[in-house]
């Protein structure tokens, strides 16, 4: 089964165990309510866990999530690394021009024919998300919005996005 990774935990919030997420998702509203499970998966050592959601709430990126089976704080540090993940088959369809984060991460990036990079993540910084572009050659992420006025194309099927020039942008 293909999963798609909500979040990390990076630390551990009260004495409850309540785990805090750095969120890797564009509905954490959705992904974290009351009842869903959720698997817990340490990519190292490959060990897992399912969890159901006791609460949730979000501040800035950060998502804190209680789970009814994590209920203090000595175990809940046990899972700090860990990610957080759902089966592909619980996203809904977005429709056309609308993409999931995970959908854009590894695409490479062109302006016409040349590459410039490689989407390694998309900071969402409020009023729009940004594609953060490793560079083909060695310097600097590029930051690129990611808004019509900025895209030629987007093909999700063959992780492919090809960028407007800009002046400026890169």
């Amino acid at each position: 089964m293909e999963y798609v990774t909500l979040g990390q935990v990076v630390n551990v919030r009260g004495l409850k165990g309540e785990l805090k997420i750095l969120s890797l998702t564009d509905f954490s509203e959705q992904r974290y309510k009351k009842g869903k499970t959720i698997l817990l998966h340490n990519e190292s050592t490959d060990h897992q866990i399912k969890v159901k959601v006791k609460s949730f709430f979000k501040t800035g990126n950060l998502d804190y999530v209680q789970f009814e089976e994590i209920t203090d704080v000595e175990p809940a540090k046990a899972y700090i690394g860990y990610y957080l993940k759902i089966p592909v088959s619980e996203l809904k369809d977005l429709g056309p021009n609308s993409f999931y984060y995970h959908q854009l991460l590894g695409c490479s990036v062109f302006v016409g024919t040349k590459l410039v990079g490689m989407v390694n993540k998309i900071d969402d910084i409020g009023a729009q998300q940004l594609l953060r572009i490793k560079p083909h050659v060695d310097g600097k992420d590029i930051l690129v919005p990611f808004v019509e006025h900025f895209l030629e194309k987007v093909d999700i099927n063959n992780k492919k996005i090809i960028i407007r020039n800009v002046e400026g942008l890169l």
